[in-house]
This record gives structure tokens, C-alpha cells and sequence, in this order.
């Protein structure tokens, strides 16, 4: 009994050498072409049906339109933002409305209004503002 793997010159070799040695695939290749085998009849009997609804054009214009509106609210600055919370609480919005419509967390919208304007200013300028205005003070004292 010899064991092998699934090759036509193995198979020619030793049916040369030994002719009445029974021939056995080793155990790897056992396996891996039960697997093989396997797979390809569960793909053959299992064709993949996946039915998707179609949706009404009223409900994709909804989300595609909130979808713009949640990139656009991405893009705002910090400052933009409170003015936008301003004009919200305004209007009569509550907290978690106006979080959802700016897409801003909670804990955020909290720490922004508990601040006092001072601090809310500096929040506000950018990086590049305060670089440009402490350029500025240092060619005042020169």
C-alpha cells in the first residue's frame, strides 16, 4: 500500500515499481479535495437568491437629502455650528434635536454652551487666525 498524492507521474512511478501496490491518496489530499468537492456542489445546489424591494423615490430623496445635509453639518466650523444652535434654540428647539440637526454630540453642545463668550471666542479661531494675530502683537512690540 503506497500513499500519494493526486499526480499522474506519481501514479506512472509506482505502478513502474511496485505493479501490484495498492495506490491510497494521503490524508491532505483526501481532505482537501473532500472539501473542493464539497464546496463546489453546495455552489452548484445553492445559487445565491437575494431579492432586494424596490424602494419609492419619495423615501430615497429623503435620505439622500439628509445624507447632504449630515455631510454639509460635517463641514461647518465650530463657530458655524453655535451660530446654527443659536438660530435652533431660537426657534424653540430642544437639545437633542438640535444635536441630531448639527450632527454634534451631546456631551459637545453642553461643553460649548456652558462656556462663557471669552472662552468661546478663542475656542472659535482657528489655528492659523491665532498665529496670524500673535504675528501681529510681536510686530507691535518691535
Amino acid at each position: 500500500m503506497v500513499s500519494r498524492d493526486g499526480s499522474i507521474t506519481y501514479n506512472n512511478a509506482i505502478a513502474d515499481a511496485h505493479p501490484e501496490a495498492l495506490q491510497i491518496s494521503d490524508r491532505f489530499h483526501l481532505l482537501k479535495n473532500l472539501t473542493s468537492y464539497g464546496t463546489e456542489y453546495l455552489k452548484k445546489k445553492l445559487k445565491p437568491q437575494i431579492l432586494i424591494q424596490a424602494i419609492s423615490q419619495e423615501t430615497s430623496n429623503e435620505d439622500t437629502g439628509t445624507i447632504e445635509q449630515a455631510n454639509k453639518n460635517r463641514k461647518l466650523t465650530l463657530k458655524e455650528k453655535y451660530e446654527k444652535i443659536e438660530q435652533l434654540l431660537s426657534e424653540g428647539k430642544c437639545k437633542a434635536v438640535i444635536c441630531r440637526s448639527i450632527n454634534m454630540d451631546i456631551q459637545a453642545y453642553d461643553k460649548l454652551m456652558a462656556m462663557a463668550p471669552e472662552e468661546r471666542e478663542s475656542l472659535f479661531k482657528t489655528k492659523m487666525m491665532t498665529e496670524h494675530e500673535e504675528r501681529v502683537k510681536r510686530k507691535m512690540e518691535y
